[in-house]
This record gives structure tokens, sequence and C-alpha cells, in this order.
């Protein structure tokens, strides 16, 4: 520190050491072997895991450290430190954490977060042909959809392809909207309705049609 090589940076309850210049650090971290490198990262890992401090940085400085030293993690501390850098358009940074959830499992949640991620940075192509693969059997309704949602939006506003994007928009409400209509026929509510914040549930209304009912015909 008296030689102007670390520096202290506080922040609420936390004191954090840092190099004074990212030179510094590319200097140290490179004079370690491989094996040691992944050691320190590891150790620096548990020490962010377990403190009781936690904030949204860690999730991200951990899953960095697990990325950049080859070190194992989940799908979903992967997702949580992606959508962390998305939500501060690191667009780069969440995409690659995005492609290390769908490494860990090739879930479809993750491949849906990795292409919000390229809608943004305006990868239309790309986003297209990630989500060409159908949607895993008994897949959440609402990522299907957000899927659907981010396809047609891809080929609309970002490839001009106004018929296609059409077409998928209507296969997507047809494939996820009935399942929904039978779950509401059958129970009286839905869980996606369920979970809506009560202003949404009071305040909204058919613009289409001032009454609806569902009907459905059952053969057994």
């Amino acid at each position: 520190e008296a030689r102007g090589l670390v520096t202290w940076h506080a922040s609420a309850a936390r004191r954090a050491l840092r190099f004074a210049h990212p030179l510094f650090a590319e200097v140290v971290r490179e004079s370690l072997s491989p094996p040691r490198r992944a050691q320190v990262a590891a150790d620096l890992v548990d020490a962010l895991a377990s403190t009781s401090t936690r904030r949204r940085d860690d999730d991200v400085l951990i899953a960095v450290l697990r990325l950049a030293e080859g070190l194992p993690g989940t799908a979903q501390e992967f997702e949580t430190a992606a959508r962390v850098a998305g939500s501060r358009a690191d667009l780069g940074l969440a995409e690659r954490l995005a492609r290390a959830a769908c490494a860990v499992d090739g879930g479809y949640a993750s491949r849906v977060l990795l292409a919000d991620v390229l809608y943004w940075a305006g990868r239309h192509e790309d986003l297209v042909a990630l989500l060409q693969e159908p949607s895993e059997p008994g897949a959440d309704r609402a990522l299907v959809a957000r899927a659907g949602l981010l396809i047609a939006s891809s080929l609309y506003w970002g490839l001009g392809r106004f018929d296609e994007a059409d077409e998928h928009l209507r296969n997507t409400i047809a494939d996820v909207g009935h399942p929904e209509a039978l779950e509401l026929l059958v129970t009286g509510d839905t869980y996606r309705w369920a979970h809506r914040a009560r202003v949404w549930k009071l305040g909204w209304r058919n613009l289409h049609h001032k009454t609806a009912t569902i009907q459905a015909e059952f053969n057994i």
C-alpha cells in the first residue's frame, strides 16, 4: 500500500483491497501457474459465498472467477450473474455467462436467457437460429411465450420478415393459450393470472369483447 500498488475501497460495511492499476493484477496473474490461479480463484469464491454481506456484484464476480479458471458452477449461478450483467448493459459479459449456463446443462431456460441477451445486442439472426429447436416437453408456458415473442420481435423489427413474424406469433399464441384456457376452465384460475399484481387483475379489460367465455368438449 505504501508503494502505491494496492488501495483500500470502502463500501458500506465492506472494505476491499484492490490493485491500484489493472496492469498490476495482470502481472501477478500471469506469474501464477494455472493450478495456482485456479486454487486462488476457488478460495475467493468460497470466501465470497460464505460472507453474510453478499451483494449482486458478488454473484457476477463469483461467476466470472469460475468461468475464467474453469471452476465448476451451476446453470442457476451463471444465469443469475448474466441477468445482473445484462441489467447493467454489459451485454458482452452477459452473453458469456448465459452461454456458460447453456454449457452446464443446455436447459431451455438458459437458452431463452441467452436469446434475450442476443436480442438486446441486435443479434437477430443468431437469436432465431438459437431458438429454432422446439421447447422441451413440459417447458414452462411463460418461457415458451417469452421465446415466441423474442423470435417474432426479431423477425419483425430486426430482420423485416413481417409475414414470418406474424405467423410465428399466431403459432405461439395457439401453443401457449390453449393449455392456459384449459387450466382456467377446469380450476377457475390460472397460475400466471393468480400471481399478477392486484392492480393488474382489477384494472384489466378485454378491449375486443365485453364478455368472453371458454367452452370445451371432452370425448371420453
